[in-house]
């Protein structure tokens, strides 16, 4: 069984810091999300180590990007490999106020598994502006539902 979501806005995705989100299709135009890295090359992606079968976990993940955007995350669920995709909408400037530099967002996407053993979160974005696509994988281990 796969389990496809969208999730836009406040409504169904947690982020950090201010957000010009509605629960509509933004206006703008969709493009894949850059994933922020710390200052030891690392992914700013935080899973668990381990999980409950069927019980909900928190994945964090941080992009950036620059100029009037809005943030749209794709979560799809294949039994055990979630796979979250960021995005940002670019947004005309006319009528915002937009930053004039990059700033982080953070996402928080909901993930749940069904069965117990070894899982995989994979998450897909741009290494930088230069559009190089990577996936950067996460093992969760998921332990037996109490």
């Amino acid at each position: 069984m796969r389990i496809l979501f969208r999730l836009a806005g406040l409504a169904a995705l947690s982020l950090a810091g201010a957000c010009c989100c509605s629960s509509t299709e933004p206006e703008g135009v969709r493009e894949l999300a850059v994933i922020d890295y710390d200052d030891d090359g690392q992914p700013r992606i935080t899973v668990p180590a381990t999980a409950r079968a069927g019980e909900p976990f928190t994945a964090v993940v941080v992009t950036r990007a620059s100029g009037c955007v809005d943030a749209e995350t794709d979560l799809s669920v294949s039994g055990a490999t979630a796979d979250i995709t960021p995005y940002y909408i670019r947004l005309p400037p006319e009528g915002r106020t937009c930053p004039d530099g990059p700033s982080s967002r953070t996402r928080e996407v909901v993930v749940r598994f069904a069965a117990p053993g070894q899982a995989t979160v994979r998450v897909r974005g741009l290494r930088d502006e230069s559009a190089d696509t990577v996936v950067i994988t996460r093992t969760v281990m998921v332990q037996p539902a109490s």
